[in-house]
């Protein structure tokens, strides 16, 4: 199968994806409970978060709400270049700079 060909398969394929759940696409990961066409608020996802962790009864984690975890991913990827930690980061800080200093001083954890 050419490249060419291939790539047209896999591009009905999605628009069959999309057409068929409309939830796929141009949707929010997390939507608003009120407004589905607007973003969840970070305050409730911190409300969601605290509330998960006193449901599931574990301790507070220290450092913050969300800080932890971006503290988890980071240490998790202590092997990796920082270039490649770096490009990782960028989804949510669209700018490495924030990062790489950090990284660089051994400061994932």
């Amino acid at each position: 199968m050419s490249g060419a060909r291939s790539s047209r398969i896999s591009r009905a394929a999605l628009d069959r994806v999309l057409r068929e759940r409309p939830g796929i696409g141009p949707a929010y990961l997390f939507p608003s409970p009120k407004t589905p066409g607007e973003p969840m608020t970070k305050d409730l996802a911190r409300e969601w978060l605290l509330e998960a962790e006193r449901l599931a009864e574990l301790p507070k984690l220290a450092g913050g709400a969300w800080h932890p975890c971006r503290r988890k991913w980071a240490t998790a990827r202590k092997h990796l270049p920082l270039k490649d930690v770096a490009a990782g980061g960028l989804e949510v800080h669209r700018d490495a700079a924030p990062l790489l200093p950090a990284a660089g001083r051994g400061h994932y954890s």
